[in-house]
């Protein structure tokens, strides 16, 4: 009864509840941080090497030296192996497609996330984006109508009373997306330090 109340669907069952939690797009996270006067953008490098030199960590191209610092953040999920002093990390690629689901009235009174084996999340735009899947050493990276289906099929077992309408929906008119997560041998996130290899 509390999650109905708090989703603003119809849910069998209970959960975990994180008030203060949210949902964000990547993408409009990194535009408006890069509004900050202390970050610059240093783009069109061609590849990039980071290299400890004393205390300080340098990036460095073809051109030369890019910035230097005493601390040094990698965020580039898949790609961090290319980086010449993290290609020994034993990182792997897991595929992930996710669907985007035309909102109506039904769907669209879903008032926070409801994650499940998968996750729905509320419109925007006037679409939920569902999924996700989880195919470990699979580098398609085409959109599966077969993909899709999972996401619905895994939706409706999540919230029985959308399991008639998303059953209407078909799978090949679905639009999504595929990308990889960057995953640890213990799936745990990597953080901290680069380590000393």
């Amino acid at each position: 009864e509390a999650a109905n109340h708090v989703l603003g669907i119809e849910q069998p069952h209970g959960g975990y509840w994180y008030p203060r939690s949210g949902w964000m797009r990547p993408a409009s996270i990194c535009h408006a941080l890069l509004q900050h006067p202390d970050i610059t953008v240093i783009d069109n490098t061609g590849a990039v090497n980071l290299n400890r030199v004393g205390s300080t960590w340098q990036a460095t191209s073809a051109t030369g030296l890019l910035a230097e610092s005493t601390c040094a953040v990698v965020a580039t999920g898949t790609n961090a192996t290319e980086l010449n002093t993290l290609s020994w990390l034993p990182v792997s690629k897991i595929r992930g497609q996710t669907s985007h689901l035309p909102s109506n009235t039904r769907f669209g009174a879903l008032r926070a996330v409801l994650c499940h084996t998968g996750y729905v999340s509320p419109a925007r735009a006037a679409e939920h984006c569902i999924g996700a899947t989880f195919d470990i050493a699979d580098t398609d990276s085409a959109i599966r109508t077969a993909d899709h289906r999972y996401n619905l099929d895994s939706l409706a077992k999540a919230i029985p009373a959308w399991r008639d309408a998303l059953s209407e929906i078909s799978a090949n008119s679905l639009e999504g997306r595929v990308a990889y997560r960057c995953a640890s041998p213990d799936y745990l996130p990597l953080i901290g330090p680069v380590p000393d290899h």
